[in-house]
């Protein structure tokens, strides 16, 4: 179930919305120590499986202002909670009960169009860990800038973009902590790169608008009298 309101005019945007779901019969990825296997026993494993059920919320937002042609903020963001019952599963080996929490984040950003077609973008985003049935993640944040100019009336444009300027790598963990076991991970993965992009657009897109006439055709005329009237749509 979804409701939203949105709000356009020519300086602010606004679109405001409210979710909620229920899942019955979920699908779940759980985590168990394998003491059976006749190779490695005491190994852990990871799967997934319709587990129970799962039901959350939330709201987002989304909102641009622009108090001058040449420059403009915005801002996308959100909350959402969830709630996890896995229910009874005598023939699972999962340790763990009812999961529930909240999370959020928080895309913030700004656009600066300068004379002679060049434009600079600012754009930023923080996030909470997502709640998971049994494990626990990291915390996710990120920036980045990016110089454009548009050529040949604007067919040719060509952008320079760089993410994460200030932050060359960036770490993520994910934790495990039930009573039968406790399981700790941590990835690392470069986060500062530059990326070039040259795009070229041929041609034009001409839209045509048909106005179409649609009726209501009345059958049930007498005969000889004068074809059944249309009412427009």
């Amino acid at each position: 179930m979804n409701l939203n309101y949105s709000l356009f005019n020519m300086k602010f945007n606004l679109n405001v919305g409210a979710h909620y779901r229920y899942l019955n019969n979920s699908i779940l990825r759980y985590s168990f120590i394998d003491t059976d296997h006749p190779v490695y026993p005491g190994r852990m494993v990871s799967t997934f499986d319709n587990l129970g059920k799962e039901q959350g919320g939330g709201m987002y937002l989304y909102a641009r202002w622009s108090p001058k042609p040449l420059f403009a903020v915005y801002v996308n963001g959100g909350v959402n909670y969830i709630h996890i019952n896995p229910g009874e599963h005598d023939n699972l080996q999962i340790d763990g009960g009812t999961v529930s929490g909240w999370n959020g984040y928080c895309y913030p950003g700004a656009e600066v169009n300068l004379p002679k077609d060049f434009r600079i973008n600012l754009n930023g985003g923080f996030s909470t860990p997502w709640i998971q049935y049994q494990s626990k993640g990291s915390t996710f944040h990120h920036h980045s800038i990016s110089f454009s100019k548009n050529f040949m009336d604007k067919k040719l444009n060509v952008s320079l973009s760089c993410n994460n300027p200030f932050m060359k790598n960036m770490s993520y963990t994910n934790t495990i902590d039930q009573e039968l076991f406790y399981s700790y991970s941590k990835g690392q993965f470069r986060a500062r790169d530059f990326r070039l992009n040259v795009s070229y657009r041929f041609g034009t897109l001409k839209e045509s608008i048909r106005k179409v006439s649609r009726g209501i055709t009345n059958d049930d005329s007498k005969g000889g009298e004068g074809g059944g009237g249309g009412q427009g749509m």
